[in-house]
């Protein structure tokens, strides 16, 4: 099948991930457009990927491309409305927690919502990802990229799902507190049966280190300040299972969903008034 024109906003080090696996992955320069805001040290890391001749401006890419991945931190949702998201597209959003229904009314456009694993893990050849709700286009662009696809049977699953990769650091947290996670994997398959089926990725990916600096380092990398993973290893670190310490992981990914709901309805209320 020829590939679909892929726009990417967003030039994080997500979306310059997707970027280089897409056309690794034989997408040709003149069907892929990658975006960003203007920072130098992001222009210099574009550069770097050798992506400079592929990037774009937000509009360009909503006039010229038929799937758009949506990579920009989920605080930065709002900075995208009013863009000229195409009807006919497949807009591919990768914020973790906001809603497809909140995007797709903002956005006036079908919103797909993807949960990827890390950059880094792409990289490696072990990429995974969840969709919802599935699409045959997406799927197929993804698959041919290299990535183990999830179609997920419901929204609320994708929430399972993003806290379920965030399970190799939480692991190692367990280890360096003495603990066998190994004996803990059974009863945590039984409460969420979607995560029982994403252990032999989670088992693939993780990393061995010669010290435990190392270790450490590659957890604080993982963890970022009032996030997902920090809530996962913290309850971990506070003596909890990894059953309990999926759940608290879920509920953060819960509570900042709401969040983004609550920013994102405070806006059209400013709207309306202004």
């Amino acid at each position: 099948m020829t590939s679909p024109a892929i726009g990417i906003i967003g030039a994080g080090h997500l979306g310059r991930t997707l970027a280089r696996m897409f056309r690794d992955h034989g997408v040709p320069d003149d069907r892929l457009r990658i975006s960003h805001a203007g920072n130098p040290a992001t222009r210099d890391a574009i550069r770097g990927a050798g992506l400079a001749a592929n990037v774009s401006d937000n509009r360009e890419i909503c006039r010229a491309s038929q799937v758009i991945f949506i990579t920009v931190r989920p605080q930065s949702a709002g900075s995208l409305d009013g863009l000229p998201f195409p009807r006919d597209g497949c807009i591919v959003s990768c914020m973790a927690a906001i809603p497809r229904d909140l995007l797709a009314d903002r956005w006036g456009a079908h919103v797909v919502r993807m949960m990827p694993c890390g950059p880094d893990t792409i990289l490696d050849g072990k990429g995974i990802a969840a969709v919802y709700p599935g699409d045959a286009m997406l799927s197929h662009l993804l698959r041919s990229a290299g990535f183990r696809l999830q179609e997920l049977p419901d929204e609320d699953a994708m929430d399972i799902f993003t806290t379920g990769v965030c399970l190799p650091p939480a692991i190692l947290a367990a280890r360096a507190e003495g603990r066998d996670p190994e004996s803990e994997i059974p009863d945590l398959a039984r409460n969420f049966p979607l995560i029982g089926e994403l252990i032999p990725w989670v088992r693939d990916v993780l990393p061995a280190f010669g010290s435990d600096e190392e270790r450490e380092r590659y957890i604080a990398k993982m963890s970022t300040k009032g996030g997902i993973t920090e809530a996962v290893v913290g309850s971990v670190r506070s003596g909890s299972s990894l059953t309990d310490a999926m759940q608290a992981g879920v509920a953060r990914c819960r509570e900042i969903g709401r969040e983004r709901a609550r920013e994102a309805a405070g806006r059209t209320a400013d709207v309306g008034t202004s």
